[in-house]
C-alpha cells in the first residue's frame, strides 16, 4: 500500500510539473470550461529491456494512458476510485517484423509532435463534461491513426481499447457524479 501511495504521488508531482511546463494550458477563467483529461503516450520502451532494445525486440503496441486531472468538485470520486487513470488504448504496429523499437519511437515522436503532444508525451483537453472530454479523445485517436497511416503507410494502422467500453463508462460515471453532487447542493 505504501508503494502504491508513493507512487500516485509521485505521479501527481509528475502530473503537475506536466501541467505547468505545458504551455497550451491555462488556468481556467470563468468562461472556460473547467475539466481536464489528457492522453500520454510514454516513449523509450528499450530502456526497460536488458539489451536496451538492440537486438531481437520488434515492437508490437504502443500504450497509450488516458487520464484526468483532479479537482474540488470530483475530489471525493478521483480519490475513491482510479485516481487519475481512466483506461488506455493500444495502437497496433503493423510493421512489427520490419521496425526495430527505436524506429517505431521515432514515428511516434514525430506524430505526436504534428499532433501537438507537448516534449513530455501528453496531450491536454478541456470540456464542459467529460462526456464532451471522451469525445475529443476518441477523435485524436482518429487522428493519431490518420497521421500513422500518412507518415508510414503501406498497412493499415489501428487500436483498439485494453477493455472495451471501459474510458467511456470512466467517463460516463464521472458525470453522473458530478450531476447528483450538483443536484444535492441546490
Amino acid at each position: 500500500m505504501l508503494k502504491f501511495l508513493t507512487h500516485m504521488k509521485q505521479q501527481q508531482t509528475t502530473t503537475n510539473m506536466t501541467s505547468e511546463s505545458n504551455s497550451s494550458r491555462a488556468e481556467p477563467s470563468s468562461s472556460e470550461p473547467s475539466l481536464t483529461a489528457s492522453i500520454n503516450i510514454k516513449l523509450n520502451l528499450g530502456d526497460c529491456l536488458e539489451d536496451g532494445g538492440k537486438n531481437d525486440f520488434i515492437h508490437r503496441q504502443q500504450q497509450i494512458v488516458i487520464g484526468i486531472e483532479n479537482s474540488p468538485d470530483i475530489y471525493d470520486y478521483y480519490l475513491e476510485h482510479d485516481c487519475w487513470y481512466m483506461g488506455c488504448y493500444f495502437v497496433n504496429n503493423p510493421f512489427n517484423t520490419k521496425l526495430s523499437i527505436y524506429e517505431f519511437e521515432e514515428l511516434f515522436r514525430d506524430v505526436m509532435l504534428k499532433l501537438g503532444f507537448n516534449a513530455e508525451g501528453t496531450k491536454y483537453f478541456k470540456g464542459d463534461s467529460y462526456e464532451q472530454l471522451f469525445i475529443k479523445i476518441e477523435k485524436m485517436m482518429e487522428r493519431l491513426i490518420k497521421t500513422l497511416d500518412d507518415t508510414k503507410g503501406g498497412k493499415k494502422w489501428s487500436y483498439k481499447e485494453d477493455n472495451i467500453g471501459r474510458i467511456k463508462l470512466n467517463f460516463e460515471k464521472i458525470d453522473q457524479f458530478l450531476k447528483a453532487n450538483i443536484s444535492s447542493k441546490t
